[in-house]
């Protein structure tokens, strides 16, 4: 058994408090960054991809938990997995939130 409840619920708590500041990034960025203006699909699709990347390159290497071997299929899921959850919902509700507002050209 490697934890109990308390281990589990700070788990879930820093899961939603990252993916909360992934989407507090990406918001702050949008007016100021032209280019996430382009193609808010694509820009979802990278956007996915670039936070796959910086969890596992940056967030990941600074916990506690013990790196695993690279594992083509698995990490093509996970990417796949944050571009579906993460980066194209942001981009898309990001995109629709500003079209709405007068944004600087």
């Amino acid at each position: 058994k490697s934890g109990n409840i308390l281990m589990s619920a700070a788990g879930l708590f820093f899961h939603y408090v990252i993916a909360y500041s992934w989407t507090c990034l990406f918001y702050l960025a949008y007016p100021k960054i032209g280019l996430l203006r382009a193609n808010k699909f694509m820009v979802g699709i990278i956007y996915g991809v670039f936070v796959w990347t910086m969890m596992n390159l940056v967030v990941l290497p600074m916990t506690r938990i013990p790196a695993s071997p690279f594992d083509p299929k698995g990490a093509s899921i996970a990417a796949f997995i944050l571009v579906l959850c993460i980066g194209l919902p942001i981009s898309i509700m990001t995109n629709r939130y500003y079209s709405r507002k007068q944004m600087p050209a």
